[in-house]
Formats: C-alpha cells, structure tokens, sequence
C-alpha cells in the first residue's frame, strides 16, 4: 500500500544536471509529492498503478499542502526521523520520481522587494540542492517534475518563479508539467478530477517517462 510520510531533510551538497539514465527491466520507483500525490485517483496513484503494469516496484510518499521550502513545511525539515533517508535506505529505490514545488508558489508570490525575492531564490534553491542531494547521495536516480498550470493568473505568476527557479538549480533532471496540464480543467482551480489526473499521467508515461 502507499506509505505517507512527512520527509525529514538534512544537510547535503549535490550536483545536479542529468536526467535519469535510460535503463532496461524493472526498476524499483519511490514516488515523492504533494496533493497531486497524496490519494486515490491523483497524479501520484495513476503513476503508481501505471507503473506497476509495467513490471515495476512502486511506492508513494506524499503530504497535502507540502512543498520544498516556506513557512508550512517546518516539519520536513526539522523531523529528527530523517524519514526520506529511512525509506531511500530500506526501499532501495533506483528511481525517484518528485512532484513539488506547487505550493512554494505561495510564499514567493508574496516578495516585494528585490532584495526578498533574492533571498527567497537563494533560501529556495539550497533546499533544492538538499533535498536532491538525498535522493543523489542514495545512488538513486532522480526525475523532478515541476509545478502543473493553475487558473489564478497571480498564483500562476508565482508558480512560474518556481519553475525557472527549479530549472536553474536542477538543470536536465527538471520535467515542465506546465504544457501537458494547461488544458486539464481543473476541479477547484488548482486540482484536477480522476479522469485528468490519468490523462496527465499517460502524457507523462508516453513523453518524458516514457523510458
């Protein structure tokens, strides 16, 4: 079954840049996300059952509301467990999948002087290193898919900083989910219905997973 966790985050350099190498066989996959993620029906149980139709090993990691860095995901930083080094550890995975980075957008959107959003970037890209760098340090490969569209012009806006923030910092391990999710309709502006949510996942699965 899916195991939902909060992830711990501890210190770790990497350097980041290559996509996922292509490989043949059955891989062992951790999936890592937020809402998009967290339930039945969503992005991250599509992916799940689609993969695991293939002959792959899959499980999800998941947290509404959760995304890199800012002020409502203390706990992935601050958990003593070190949650995501216990399941890189105890799953093996050679294949990590992540999809956040959606909610950061909120508190980037709130920056208003260059010198914040400056700070905000810099705060935001060191997490990023930290956080691939777990996953790197693990030996597994890395696949980060970035944030999906929104109907709100103003939070789209911020989630676009997220993007080339994310781009920048994570280079050819970097996946734009923006072109395959602009014409989902979404449920409340942000989410998407069962039936999108698959769509997504096969656009994935037949694109940039596709290997």
């Amino acid at each position: 079954p899916p195991l939902f966790w909060i992830l711990g985050l501890a210190g770790a350099a990497v350097a980041v840049g290559s996509r996922a190498p292509t490989r043949t066989g059955p891989r062992t996959i951790l999936l890592v996300g937020d809402s998009h993620w967290a339930s039945a029906g969503t992005l991250g149980a599509q992916l799940q059952s689609r993969l695991k139709a293939q002959g792959h090993t899959v499980n999800r990691l998941a947290m509404y509301g959760k995304g890199v860095l800012g002020p409502r995901d203390s706990a992935w930083f601050t958990d003593e467990n070190q949650r995501l080094q216990r399941a890189l550890q105890t799953m093996r995975p050679d294949l990590v999948i992540v999809g956040l980075g959606a909610n950061d957008a909120w508190g980037h959107g709130t920056a208003r002087t260059a010198q914040e959003r400056e700070t905000l970037k810099r705060e935001y890209q060191q997490a990023l290193r930290n956080f691939a760098g777990i996953i790197q340090q693990s030996g597994a490969d890395l696949v980060w898919l970035g944030p999906s569209a929104v109907d709100d012009a103003n939070f789209e806006r911020a989630r676009q900083k997220i993007r080339n923030y994310q781009q920048e910092t994570l280079g050819n391990v970097w996946i734009d989910t923006l072109p395959m999710t602009r014409n989902l309709p979404r449920t409340d502006g942000a989410h998407y219905a069962s039936a999108e949510y698959a769509q997504w996942a096969q656009r994935l699965l037949a694109g940039p997973l596709s290997s």
